[in-house]
């Protein structure tokens, strides 16, 4: 993926790469899960306050369901989560 947030030149590519990350766990998630953005260790992600940290959840509509041949989709009280897993991989979170 692309460079750390303030060292230049791909900090679209590491938002992308968190979004995706978020979303993917956001599909699985229970109670109790947790999640950490980074791609190792000692990758900045970790301590970025990502700012949708605070914004709030709610309570799971349901579990993800497949809502295509790669396309999963879950959706919570406050806010609705896609993720395209074919060809180039995206995710939408889409915040009430």
């Amino acid at each position: 993926m692309g460079s750390s947030p303030g060292k230049g030149g791909g900090v679209m590519d590491w938002y992308k790469a968190h979004n995706v990350s978020l979303a993917a766990f956001l599909l699985g998630m229970e109670e109790q899960s947790f999640f950490g953005s980074g791609m190792h260790w000692a990758d900045p992600g970790w301590d970025t306050p990502w700012p949708m940290y605070g914004r709030p959840l709610g309570r799971p509509k349901g579990p993800a369901e497949r809502v295509g041949p790669a396309t999963f989709r879950r959706a919570f009280e406050h806010v609705s989560v896609e993720l395209n897993c074919s060809g180039n991989i995206s995710a939408h979170i889409d915040w009430a």
